[in-house]
């Protein structure tokens, strides 16, 4: 985020209902993982958020917010490729995350509609229990992507005042 874009405007935002949600499962042999993405993502939206954004609350409806702003995650896409080894297994797993972001004034019209997303890949080598490192790595990468792309995308547009 560009130092010197720090949105003044009240700002009320909000996240879909089903947006903590989001996740995915892994699956190797008799083990799984759930990897849930929604709640990381919207800890990392709500930090960058903070940052951004002078006077922002969590809270769509406020009427004293000039600007309002809908954040819903669309897509959660994990990949895990598996490469058998002589004595071990290599695990290497690609995540591609996306989202939308639509910011409207106090009369409804639309000021900024964003896709945001988020790749992270990572490889592991080992048992299965490897391929929760592997999720992890990768997770952390996209989400965190999908931060910084919200805030290219969102804050320093030069739209929002």
């Amino acid at each position: 985020m560009m130092a010197n874009r720090i949105v003044q405007t009240p700002t009320g935002y909000s996240f879909s209902s089903d947006f903590r949600d989001k996740g995915h499962v892994f699956e190797c042999g008799a083990y799984s993982y759930k990897s849930n993405f929604g709640q990381p993502i919207a800890d990392t939206i709500k930090k960058t958020i903070n940052v951004g954004f002078a006077h922002a609350s969590e809270e769509a409806s406020n009427i004293n917010s000039a600007y309002k702003m809908r954040i819903d995650m669309e897509d959660v896409d994990a990949q895990v490729s598996v490469m058998p080894g002589f004595w071990s297994v290599t695990y290497t797993v690609h995540v591609d995350l996306s989202g939308k972001v639509d910011v409207t004034d106090s009369t409804g019209t639309s000021i900024v509609k964003a896709e945001i997303t988020g790749s992270g890949s990572a490889s592991a080598t080992g048992n299965c229990t490897m391929l929760t490192k592997a999720v992890q790595t990768a997770s952390e990468k996209a989400i965190k992507k999908m931060g910084s792309d919200f805030a290219f995308k969102v804050i320093d547009t030069n739209v929002l005042k």
